[in-house]
């Protein structure tokens, strides 16, 4: 049995997805044409996004835009785009908890073979970090674009995966107890963009 289950009413679950779906609203391809762009004004806006019910229902989003300019940037060090931490919980018990993403500017499955090589090197390195990273490929539509979000580990192994939309992923993973990692030092280590103290802690093994 997980160390934390929690049950959300479809009241408070429609009311995040809404919430998170609204910050991909308006956000146009051709305003933020390349990844880090795109990716920078979509977490200005997940950034703060804070739901809570009547019944202690709770949820809190923190986004962590990870540094990626020069040649030892922390992307490169740890292969994740961003970081999302995510403050969970009920009338009895909150739990913190973030996920590393490595986001590509395509749905992962139209990659071609050498840019699918350099994702799972990514991958290989947010999992010094965290047991199961994540990967979004972005899906641009004609307005909008969306990120589908996949499991790294499923695409570093050649296995079959699926693609679930950020909101859904969100309220079907994150809040519930199957993705995120809830270690404190890595929680606490992912809350700045050049990740100096992650560097510390795994530096310390």
């Amino acid at each position: 049995m997980p160390k934390h289950s929690f049950k959300y009413s479809k009241e408070f679950l429609s009311e995040l997805k809404a919430k998170i779906r609204n910050a991909f609203f308006d956000l146009e391809p051709e305003r933020f044409g390349q990844e880090p762009k795109y990716t920078s004004a979509l977490l200005g806006r997940l950034h703060g996004i804070e739901v809570h019910s009547k019944y202690g229902e709770y949820a809190k989003i923190e986004a962590t835009d990870i540094d990626d300019r020069g040649k030892n940037s922390a992307e490169y060090r740890y292969g994740a785009d961003f970081a999302i931490t995510a403050t969970v919980g009920d009338s009895t018990q909150r739990v913190r908890k973030a996920i590393l993403v490595q986001v590509k500017n395509q749905p992962i499955d139209t990659l071609i073979p050498s840019a699918l090589t350099g994702l799972k090197d990514q991958i290989r390195k947010m999992k010094k970090v965290v047991f199961s990273p994540k990967v979004a490929g972005i899906r641009r539509n004609t307005g909008s674009a969306m990120l589908e979000v996949s499991s790294g580990n499923k695409v570093l192994h050649g296995e079959k995966y699926s693609k679930s939309d950020f909101p859904e992923y969100f309220n079907q993973r994150v809040i519930t107890t199957l993705d995120g990692t809830t270690d404190k030092n890595i929680v606490d280590s992912l809350q700045e963009s050049h990740l100096r103290k992650l560097d510390v802690l795994i530096n310390k093994g």
